[in-house]
């Protein structure tokens, strides 16, 4: 038997405080969740002290400071309704992803945002700052360059692909 003590956050949107040295940047956090998992089906929806394991994480993303919404990328229903029942935001995504980085980029392509977050969906226990030092860092960055072209840059895809093939 594992016991999880998880301090609760009462938030399910948004943190209101004010976003001063980010203004510019929009940050948006995602979930990605699928109810499939390898080693422990229906994770996403372990009940965590009487609510979804899914719920603890999207709280804690949506008490982050620096993120201006939070959206939970499933390929099931029953994910969706769990967000959905405690007042989250879900989006469903393809069956055919391999990966959670292919449902997040799903859902980030339909997005106008400076920056997306990818959240793992098994962490009840993130801490917000945690997410406030990754988009604050960021926001830093893209602050320091006085080249417009240099900070239209910051929005391109940095993420490079490269096929190996492996004799044999």
């Amino acid at each position: 038997m594992v016991t999880f003590a998880v301090p609760p956050v009462d938030s399910t949107g948004p943190s209101s405080s004010p976003v001063s040295d980010t203004d510019f940047v929009s940050a948006v956090a995602i979930i990605p969740a699928r109810y499939q998992s390898t080693r422990l089906p229906g994770k996403a929806l372990a009940d965590i002290a009487g609510r979804p394991l899914i719920e603890h994480v999207y709280r804690r993303a949506a008490s982050a400071r620096l993120v201006a919404r939070v959206i939970v990328a499933t390929d099931d229903r029953r994910i969706a309704d769990a967000v959905e029942a405690f007042g989250g935001e879900a989006r469903m995504t393809s069956v055919s992803h391999e990966s959670g980085t292919d449902r997040l980029a799903e859902v980030a392509e339909s997005l106008d945002a400076d920056l997306i977050v990818n959240v793992q969906g098994d962490e009840p226990l993130l801490a917000p700052d945690t997410i406030d030092a990754a988009v604050s860092a960021f926001a830093e960055a893209a602050a320091e360059l006085t080249d417009d072209d240099q900070a239209e840059s910051l929005k391109e895809p940095q993420v490079k692909v490269r096929q190996y093939t492996i004799p044999g």
